[in-house]
């Protein structure tokens, strides 16, 4: 994992990148996450996580102008928590979110600075 792609310590970063999740609670979205996989790393929930559930109506087009239109209920589940890299000390702070079965993250945060690998002493 290069550390110059990772954003500054304590801020909070905008991503949209798919994920694998699994979870201890086979597949219930109220069942807090244990792992997840991430541009080729797995990461492993660490400490307690914060979950919250969205929802809205969206419209339903209609095909036929007799038809009455409808609405579809859309959830999202998001999930805030801190994950470390398999065998590694680094950590990060994920906020994902699920729609239907699809897993993403929203947002990711580094706690703290990470020492630069090419220059030690000198943080990214």
């Amino acid at each position: 994992m290069r550390t110059g792609l990772l954003p500054a310590a304590g801020t909070w970063h905008v991503v949209d990148e798919e994920i694998d999740v699994s979870s201890g609670g086979a597949g219930e979205s109220s069942a807090p996450p244990s792992e997840l996989s991430w541009r080729g790393s797995t990461w492993h929930v660490t400490g307690p996580s914060l979950h919250w559930t969205t929802w809205r109506a969206l419209p339903i087009p209609v095909a036929d102008a007799g038809t009455r239109a409808g609405t579809k209920r859309l959830t999202s589940d998001f999930w805030r928590f801190t994950a470390q890299l398999g065998g590694t000390p680094t950590t990060m702070a994920f906020e994902i979110r699920r729609v239907d079965r699809a897993w993403r993250i929203v947002r990711l945060r580094v706690p703290v600075p990470l020492v630069s690998q090419e220059h030690p002493g000198r943080s990214e």
